[in-house]
């Protein structure tokens, strides 16, 4: 009921703003210098762009997100975290994943589906609310 084009559009967004920051085109709210220190950029926040970026894709191509993150793709971020790539690799892997998702965003129709959302979320306070109640 969630996972929708605007789902997808949400990922990608966030990760757009996200490789933004690291390229300096943006302000950069997050700043680790002992990371940019010891790799040259900020590994972590390099890190969590591409995350979004592959969980952007495993949403639109298999309608859910896997967590903890499944490899190859745990290794791939881990990789990034501890600086075994450079910032111009990084960059290149998160701009191929950008792209991927955009190539998926192309095709998707799928449309959030708000009635299923709103009845779940209703029982979801009802059912909380009665066994809070004292009988």
């Amino acid at each position: 009921a969630f996972i929708s084009r605007d789902s997808g559009n949400r990922f990608l967004g966030y990760l757009v703003a996200q490789k933004m920051k690291m390229k300096g085109e943006r302000n950069q709210t997050v700043n680790r210098p002992e990371l940019v220190a010891k790799y040259g950029f900020d590994t972590k926040f390099a890190m969590h762009a591409l995350r979004l970026a592959f969980e952007g894709i495993e949403m639109l191509t298999h309608r859910r997100i896997t967590l903890p993150v499944a490899e190859p793709n745990l290794s791939i971020l881990r990789g990034v975290r501890t600086g075994q790539y450079s910032l111009a690799d990084t960059l290149l892997m998160i701009d191929k994943a950008e792209a991927q998702l955009r190539e998926l965003l192309k095709d998707c129709d799928w449309k959030t589906d708000r009635h299923r959302i709103d009845a779940f979320m209703v029982k979801a306070h009802t059912t909380h609310w009665a066994r809070l109640t004292p009988r």
